[in-house]
């Protein structure tokens, strides 16, 4: 029973937070601060040096002064950004760690070597040749190399590698989208293409047809005896005379034939008469002038004058204009219809209500 009890005691005590005192937490917090102290430290001895070393092997003065005053303060910038992530948690990356130590590791021996060569050119003493060499070359070259592992650190980040991952496959889906529509755009004009060949076909077939229908016998001979037919009209219109009955090419030119005139309907029989107007009731009474329902005396007979022989015809029309023979036509055409009309009216008067004059 005791070593169930020291068992569970054992088992809370090991999920049980460590109890520090007061006094520990602010010693520990103190030496941390000290810690990044001397950090900041650093990177102001650092600062100085690299500055005092640019001005000595710089003979250039304003800009090119502060140029080089630039570059080593981007060596410190460079290092402490680096330092300060870190202890963030913002390299977290297993190539990016690998980036971020080289790149401090590096800025750290050229902050070193600026410091040692600035040491020895303020003592007055000689430089060693590398150094010399690379207070000439290599420090000048030191913020571009410092700049260019600041770049890695920051791409080789795992939040940039997800954010181009992600572009590159909505990229990915926006060309395959283009793919479908463009495929699908080929396949609509393939369609308009070929509903228009269809109908290109179509048309042309229509003509060839139409044009074999016109070489044949039959619409030929149509086509013979409508001329023939309009041949008499067009040529007094140019003043030549072809008198009807004359037979061209086996054919005889007759007249043209007037339709019949139409009979109007008899009224229906349950539709009661419509009742005078005032006027024409007074005109009834007063003056003895039939009124409009009334029915109208029937037109005078006029009798058909024998057609003359084509010598009269020839010897009359040959003194007449061509606008006097086109009014002369028109008149016998009016004579023919009115002719026509008058018929019903001898046979028993308008509507049967007036006999025949």
């Amino acid at each position: 029973m005791d070593d169930n009890n020291s068992l569970a005691n054992d088992v809370q005590d090991f999920f049980t937070d460590d109890v520090t005192t007061t006094s520990d937490a602010v010693i520990g917090r103190l030496g941390v601060g000290l810690l990044h102290f001397v950090a900041f430290l650093f990177g102001i001895y650092s600062l100085y040096h690299g500055l005092h070393a640019t001005a000595a092997y710089r003979a250039a003065t304003g800009l090119g002064m502060a140029a080089g005053a630039v570059g080593i303060a981007a060596n410190e910038l460079v290092l402490a950004g680096l330092y300060i992530a870190y202890f963030h948690g913002m390299i977290i990356g297993d190539f990016q760690k690998i980036a971020a130590a080289f790149t401090a590791g590096l800025g750290f021996i050229i902050c070193c070597l600026g410091i040692v060569g600035d040491s020895l050119l303020q003592a007055g003493l000689e430089l060693p040749s590398w150094l010399s060499t690379y207070m000439r070359f290599g420090l000048p070259n030191s913020p571009a190399i410092m700049a260019l592992g600041a770049v890695i650190v920051l791409a080789s980040h795992p939040a940039i590698a997800r954010r181009i991952k992600a572009a590159v496959k909505r990229e990915d889906f926006l060309e395959k989208k283009h793919g479908r529509q463009m495929t699908a755009q080929d396949a609509r004009l393939g369609a308009i293409t070929s509903l228009a060949n269809v109908q290109l076909n179509a048309i042309t077939m229509a003509g060839r047809y139409a044009a074999d229908a016109y070489r044949t016998v039959d619409v030929q001979a149509y086509i013979q005896q409508a001329a023939i037919d309009n041949l008499p009209d067009i040529l007094r219109g140019a003043g030549v005379f072809i008198p009807y009955g004359t037979v061209i090419e086996g054919t005889t030119v007759n007249p043209p034939a007037f339709p019949a005139p139409q009979a109007d309907p008899p009224p229906a029989a349950d539709q009661p008469t419509p009742r005078p107007g005032l006027r024409d009731r007074l005109r009834h009474r007063f003056g003895g002038i039939p009124t409009a329902d009334q029915p109208q005396p029937a037109l005078p007979t006029v009798a058909p004058a024998a057609p003359p022989s084509d010598d009269a015809a020839r010897h009359v029309l040959g003194d007449l204009t061509t606008a006097e023979l086109r009014q002369l036509i028109a008149d016998l055409a009016a004579l023919r219809q009115a002719q026509a009309e008058a018929e019903p009216t001898r046979a028993g008067g308008v509507n049967g209500s007036y006999p025949n004059a």
